[in-house]
């Protein structure tokens, strides 16, 4: 960081020159021209004093003891010098603000305000910054009232889901009933088909015996003719079995 100091120097060089110019042409000077030179010398002596407090910095963060002591003394000489400078200004303001009357039109340098003007600075910093806070304090009430409307939406929106989660509980509740339901109807169904299909077994059966019998007599009485086989036994035969299988059971 102390490769940046030279550059410091050369700028309190030219800060020098320019005062030591501007403060020989002020000891000829007077009238508008006077309040000029002087106007340019403050704005120089803030920038010097700005420049200043940089190179001090500066010297402050070099770790070689030798070094920094030398800077250090550069830096008083430099500060001596501007003290000097302004002085001086003073001096030369004094003399010829009898004829130059207001210098500028800028705000006046707080080394030459009097105690009256650096309390007025003071009151009108001490006002703004009062009204500062009370900007500060609306805004924090205002976001205190957005705050208080979210809670109260976040509330509403928390009671919503609510009621949309019972709602499907419900939902669910319906749909396990409606299952059941549903495997109820596919078992009796399935029931209902054992049942046909048994009834159609016990048909098959019937007439396959019901066949068999006719057919069985008719054998029997063509070999033998002199058994007799009447339709009306094979006829009560069919009824009685169809009557044992039909006939529900008690």
């Amino acid at each position: 960081m102390a490769d940046d100091i030279p550059l410091f120097e050369e700028t309190i060089n030219e800060l020098k020159a320019e005062f030591e110019k501007g403060l020989e042409d002020l000891r000829s000077l007077r009238g508008p021209q006077h309040a000029e030179v002087v106007t340019r010398l403050e704005a120089s002596a803030k920038k010097m004093r700005k420049v200043l407090a940089n190179y001090k910095y500066q010297v402050r963060s070099i770790k070689d003891p030798l070094q920094k002591a030398t800077y250090d003394k550069k830096y008083r000489e430099h500060d001596q010098d501007l003290a000097n400078y302004e002085k001086e200004l003073r001096s030369c303001k004094d003399t010829g603000s009898s004829s130059t009357g207001p210098t500028s039109a800028e705000p006046e340098s707080p080394m030459y305000q009097t105690s009256d003007q650096v309390l007025c600075q003071a009151i009108t910093i001490q006002d703004q910054s009062l009204a500062a806070v009370k900007r500060t304090q609306q805004m924090a009430t205002a976001c205190e009232v957005t705050g208080n409307e979210i809670n109260v939406e976040l509330r509403k929106q928390t009671e919503r889901a609510a009621e949309v989660q019972e709602r499907i509980h419900t939902l669910e509740g319906e749909l396990k009933r409606a299952q059941r339901e549903m495997v109820y109807f596919v078992r009796s169904a399935a029931g209902d088909k054992c049942f046909l299909l048994l009834v159609v077994l016990v048909v098959v059966a019937v007439v396959f015996i019901i066949c068999w019998k006719i057919w069985g007599k008719n054998f029997s009485s063509s070999s033998s003719p002199s058994t007799p086989t009447p339709a009306v036994n094979a006829t009560s035969a069919v009824a009685n079995t169809l009557t044992a299988v039909l006939r529900p059971k008690r």
